[in-house]
């Protein structure tokens, strides 16, 4: 409880998340807008990536994740639920799974 009082934030990970270095091309469900993308972390619950122009939280989105494996893209529906200004023309995002795929992100994993 005192660190609570400390103002640290609480974990609510249910699986652990890994630094990644993959590009992500992610397509706006409402607008149409195809983006590029940067992948920082990965979980089996969402992403964190980095992108060059803002996007609206809770914008609903098709990524196509593309693993150092070079397998076929993986293909995911997710939502976007926090944007944040980090430089000139980069954001950062976090993105969370609508289905997670568990067989499809264990590509990345077992590396």
């Amino acid at each position: 409880m005192e660190e609570r009082s400390r103002g640290l934030k609480e974990e609510r990970r249910l699986f652990r998340r890994i630094e990644a270095n993959f590009p992500v091309k992610m397509l706006d469900l409402v607008s149409g807008k195809e983006i590029e993308a940067r992948a920082l972390d990965l979980s089996a619950q969402g992403l964190g990536a980095m992108i060059k122009e803002k996007i609206e939280v809770p914008s609903l989105v098709r990524l196509w994740l593309h693993f150092p494996d070079r397998k076929r893209a993986l293909s995911m529906g997710g939502k976007v639920v926090w944007v944040k200004f980090s430089s000139p023309e980069v954001y950062r995002l976090g993105i969370e799974f609508s289905q997670p795929n568990f067989l499809g992100l264990s590509r990345v994993f077992r590396t």
